[in-house]
């Protein structure tokens, strides 16, 4: 069982590494696909090179599930992990980013406390909760406070891309909430020093785990005080990411370097696409059983698009996938 992989130190245990942010399959009609999502989870919990797996993640297009779709995928998942990795759930309260329809703040502080404990008493290892944006940028200190407080489950924080200023965790805002509301991490989706060492040395001597939320910032973010990531990367080619933390932490900093240049170099083999139908359509020519579809209507890619990206990302994979596993370090 991952618990048993706790490592000592200033983080938060079991969560570092790499961590995927899982394309939610759906069906055609936009209904989830209950079936490809067992399987995916299998195939990324069983690859040896994934640390950990977050469901309703924003690649998985969070914003579209209602609270029933949550709790059913996330039953999928801790199934289908069996274990074998943490599985972290994206638990806020319903909404589908409509700045004209917001929610009664009432009702959602209430719902993500509902789905967070759910979540995690059906077995997953913490609930994810972004920056609310749903709520005024006044009451988004208090929310996380309110959730950690009624709940009483491991809680990771998510700042997303481009939030507005407002809406940013301070330095003091995430040492206060690590310290006092046992808030176990944060995903920070930045390529920016300015913001992210900051939050680095804020959080440096607590039990807390700062995840890199932008894996092409990943070995810097490493340098200054992260601890995993979470990328698109990390569904499609793990093992360069694991490469990444494996080689710095070995001290190897110029393998570490060439291991982050190959991530920009697949990166770039996903430029101008959307990768959560792509990513589907990659999986699936890897013998995973699920339907590519997306909510929204985006059309799967044709065999070519698909197989010439795939080629690309397994260039860029090929060198790291003889190396050993994740380190669990």
């Amino acid at each position: 069982m991952y618990d048993r992989l706790a490592n000592s130190g200033g983080t938060s245990g079991w969560l570092r590494g790499v961590i995927a942010p899982m394309f939610t399959p759906f069906l055609p009609d936009g209904t989830l696909d209950l079936e490809g999502a067992a399987a995916l989870v299998d195939y990324l919990a069983g690859c040896g090179y994934v640390d950990g797996v977050f469901v309703r993640s924003g690649l998985g297009q969070m914003y579209t599930f209602t609270a029933d779709e949550v709790l059913a995928l996330a039953r999928v998942a801790v199934n289908a992990a069996n274990g074998r990795v943490p599985i972290l759930v994206g638990a806020a309260g319903v909404w589908d980013r409509n700045d004209q329809h917001r929610p009664d703040p009432r009702k959602y502080v209430q719902e993500s406390i509902d789905l967070a404990a759910k979540v995690v008493h059906m077995g997953a290892a913490a609930a994810v909760l972004p920056v609310p944006l749903a709520l005024p940028p006044a009451d988004m200190r208090q929310y996380y406070a309110a959730v950690a407080a009624g709940a009483k489950v491991p809680i990771v924080a998510y700042q997303p891309p481009g939030v507005p200023p407002e809406y940013r965790l301070s330095p003091i805002d995430v040492a206060h909430l690590a310290a006092t509301f046992a808030i176990h991490g944060l995903k920070l989706s930045t390529d920016s020093e300015e913001l992210f060492a900051p939050i680095a040395n804020a959080v440096r001597d607590l039990p807390f785990s700062l995840i890199a939320g932008n894996e092409a910032y990943y070995l810097r973010a490493l340098e200054l005080g992260a601890v995993g990531v979470i990328g698109q990367g990390c569904n499609l080619y793990p093992e360069v990411l694991q490469a990444v933390r494996r080689l710095w932490l070995c001290g190897d900093r110029e393998g570490a370097v060439r291991a982050q240049a190959a991530v920009w170099d697949a990166l770039r083999a996903t430029d101008g696409l959307d990768v959560a139908v792509l990513g589907k359509q990659i999986f699936a020519a890897r013998g995973v059983k699920l339907q590519p579809y997306s909510r929204g209507g985006a059309t799967p890619y044709s065999q070519e698009v698909v197989s010439r990206a795939a080629a690309a990302i397994d260039r860029c994979a090929a060198p790291y996938r003889a190396a050993e596993p994740s380190t669990r370090q």
